[in-house]
């Protein structure tokens, strides 16, 4: 199931996640964030610790509204460039 199909079957977020990572979130990958190119530890359905794009693996089509964040990939790399996350808040210091 993917996220456009969960959202047509009123699955919740959290059916949708275990069925994404089939019940074992243990399983935690190095994961580089799309938008602000961010590493952490993370994989499937998991946001972004600095922009808080929630990650679901499938973000090369940079206009597609329905990615399950608020904004396209397009829209939160601009906001990124204005120093703000995909809720429009300012972005917080960035650890390094």
């Amino acid at each position: 199931m993917n996220y456009k199909e969960m959202n047509k079957s009123n699955t919740s977020f959290e059916d949708f996640k275990k069925k994404q990572s089939n019940g074992m979130d243990c399983m935690k990958v190095k994961t580089i964030c799309p938008i602000c190119g961010t590493e952490f530890e993370g994989g499937i359905a998991d946001e972004c610790p600095y922009c808080d794009w929630l990650y679901l693996g499938q973000d090369d089509d940079i206009d597609d509204p329905d990615t399950g964040n608020p904004l396209t990939v397009r829209q939160a790399k601009e906001n990124l460039k204005k120093g703000l996350n995909i809720w429009g808040e300012p972005l917080s210091k960035k650890k390094q």
